[in-house]
């Protein structure tokens, strides 16, 4: 499968892959022995390693059918499944999901209020609605061609008056060493890059 539309496909362990992980591993508090939807998630990667860090089950959906044809290939895990479904029409009861994981994915919805909607109807009272996109205000937002909104602090705390913000930091050694890598790869796929 080829990597297009700001889509990762896990190969070489770079800096490009790593961003991404973290985002999974910063869940683990949240989704240990817990039902999870991972919304949009790709080709799987994330799915499975939120099975790996002790959700109960994961379910793992996305538009894109050879995404997730993919992931039933490459990520065969017992409390993990995968299906192709559209993030603005989800085939679940409300309340369904302990957790409700979506990472760089909001920023891409032709009608992100009616993911949102979504999302939240899916998700149990008291439940994580734990989702990931760039940052407007920093360097090169609104260069990427695949995003049709991207978010200020400001406008996420408009829609979500109990939002918790946190930002992503990249100490970790696996991605300092492949940095200059990742920038390379980042800004052929964004033509310019959306840091």
């Amino acid at each position: 499968m080829n990597l297009k539309a700001e889509r990762l496909v896990p190969g070489k362990k770079d800096a490009f892959y790593w961003e991404h992980i973290q985002r999974y591993r910063f869940t683990e508090k949240y989704i240990k022995n817990k039902y999870v939807l991972d919304l949009g998630c790709g080709v799987g990667y994330g799915t499975a390693e939120l099975a790996k860090l002790g959700a109960k089950k994961v379910v793992g959906v996305d538009i894109d059918k050879k995404a997730i044809e993919y992931a039933k290939t490459k990520f065969k895990i017992q409390s993990s499944k995968f299906e192709i479904t559209d993030a603005l029409d989800l085939p679940f009861p409300d309340k369904t999901f302990d957790v409700v994981v979506s990472f760089e994915v909001i920023e891409h919805a032709r009608d992100y209020k009616k993911f949102i909607i979504e999302a939240l109807r899916v998700m149990k009272p008291r439940g994580y609605f734990i989702f990931s996109t760039p940052n407007a205000l920093q360097h090169r937002a609104g260069t990427s061609p695949y995003h049709t909104k991207e978010f200020t602090p400001q406008d996420l705390r408009q829609l979500f008056p109990k939002i918790q913000l946190f930002g992503q930091f990249y100490l970790n050694k696996e991605f300092l060493r492949s940095e200059s890598e990742y920038f390379k790869r980042y800004n052929k796929l964004t033509f310019g890059g959306n840091k």
